[in-house]
């Protein structure tokens, strides 16, 4: 049988356990809650950082078609100036021809 004594070391026991277990046990959540709070940020930054990954992927897109646009347009000048050189030369040439044609003719 148990002295009233060893019953009282029983509960102080008990009692001294159960706080260092309520302690540990507000530690756990109040940690848990603060990485959940941490998870949350890192989640909302990788969501920040996926839709400003998205916006210079459609950025650099636009980008690269106005580059290929430009391009294009500036060979097609390159083009037309190089026809009109041709033209002004064969113009040249004709225009000497002629000259050749009127001064036989004019003798």
């Amino acid at each position: 049988k148990a002295s009233n004594q060893q019953v009282v070391m029983l509960q102080k026991s008990m009692n001294e356990a159960a706080t260092y277990n309520a302690a540990n046990i507000y530690d756990l959540v109040t940690e848990m809650t603060e990485l959940s709070k941490e998870t949350e940020n890192a989640m909302s930054s990788v969501a920040d950082l996926t839709a400003r990954c998205d916006k210079l992927s459609e950025d650099l897109e636009c980008s690269m078609a106005k580059n290929v646009e430009l391009v294009s347009a500036r060979v097609k000048s390159e083009e037309s100036d190089r026809k009109l050189a041709i033209d002004f030369e064969t113009m040249g040439a004709e225009k000497t021809n002629l000259e050749e044609q009127w001064s036989k003719l004019v003798q």
